[in-house]
Parts: structure tokens; sequence; C-alpha cells
């Protein structure tokens, strides 16, 4: 009796010790790692902005409408930007919070392509440092949100497949939302 014991538990810790918690502990961390990642480098974009449409606008004033696109663009992003990357979860958050950087990323990069028209602005030390920031800063936010893509894709198929379905299910563990 004993000894078929002790084989129980022997197999019960073994089956345990695969069962996928740990894989899903880790790729939830992963997850919000990520998210964090992503926010962290858009907030830091969002602050850059107003500096962005103050230098445009002391250069070229009569770009108004191209500076008021930029300027809706930020506050809309600052509108659905996730509180937590827990938000992210959360598919409408996700969806409005890519929307929003995509169309300031799109408003940004229209203002730069104004700025060829005024020789004046190009010349300027502050504007040139600024736009190689917003530059820069576009380019971090599609390489976090391609590591939060894959982290999520890492997720769902770790939650997905067998044995950890089961312990997913057991943990209250449901997909992620993806960007579409």
């Amino acid at each position: 009796m004993q000894t078929r014991r002790a084989v129980f538990l022997l197999l019960a810790a073994t089956l345990m010790s695969g069962c996928g918690y740990h894989q899903i502990q880790a790729g939830d961390e992963q997850v919000l790692a990520t998210a964090s990642e992503l926010i962290a480098i858009s907030r830091r974009r969002l602050d850059q902005v107003p500096n962005l449409i103050q230098a445009v606008q002391t250069y070229a004033p009569n770009e108004q409408e191209t500076l008021n696109r930029v300027s809706k663009a930020r506050d809309a992003t600052v509108e659905h930007m996730p509180a937590t990357p827990e938000s992210l979860e959360d598919q409408d958050v996700l969806i409005n919070f890519a929307k929003g950087n995509l169309e300031l990323s799109r408003a940004v990069g229209r203002l730069l392509v104004v700025s060829e028209n005024y020789p004046a602005l190009k010349a300027d030390a502050n504007f040139r440092d600024l736009q190689a920031q917003m530059e820069e800063a576009g380019g971090r936010i599609d390489t976090a949100e391609f590591r939060y893509v894959e982290a999520v894709k890492v997720y769902n198929a770790e939650i997905e497949s067998l044995p950890n379905r089961i312990v997913a299910m057991l943990m209250g563990a449901r997909p992620k939302g993806e960007f579409h």
C-alpha cells in the first residue's frame, strides 16, 4: 500500500511539474511587460508632441490645419491611453489605443513633410532634435507593438494547448487581445 501511494505521489508530482502553470504565468508576465513598454513609449511620444507643435508654429504659422490635426490626434490618443497594462486585455481599449497611435503617427508624419517647405524651420536645431526624437519614438512604438503581438501570440498558444488548456481554465486565464 505504501509503495502504491509513493508511486502515485511521484506520478502526480511529475504531472504537476509539467502542467503548464509556470509557462502560463511567465507568458502572462511577458505580455504585461511588453504592454507596459508600449504604453511608456507612447506616453513619452505624447509628451514630445506639444514641443513639436510649438516649434512648427513659430516658423510655419500658416500650417494651422496640420497643427490642429496633430493636436486632435494627440488628444484622442491621450483619451484612449490605457491606465494600466492590464487594461489592454479589453479588446476595445486595445483597438482604440492602436488606432490613436496610428492616427498620431500619420498626423506627425504629415507635419514633418510640411516642414520641408520651411527652410528656417528645417535649419532650427531644436526642430531637428524634435524631428529625430519623433521619428525614433515612432520606430520604438512599432517595435514595442511587434513585441506585444508576439508575446500575446505565445501566451494565447500556450493556454490553448493541452494540457495547459485545463490548467488555464482552472486559473481563469483567458486569451489576450490582439491588434487587428
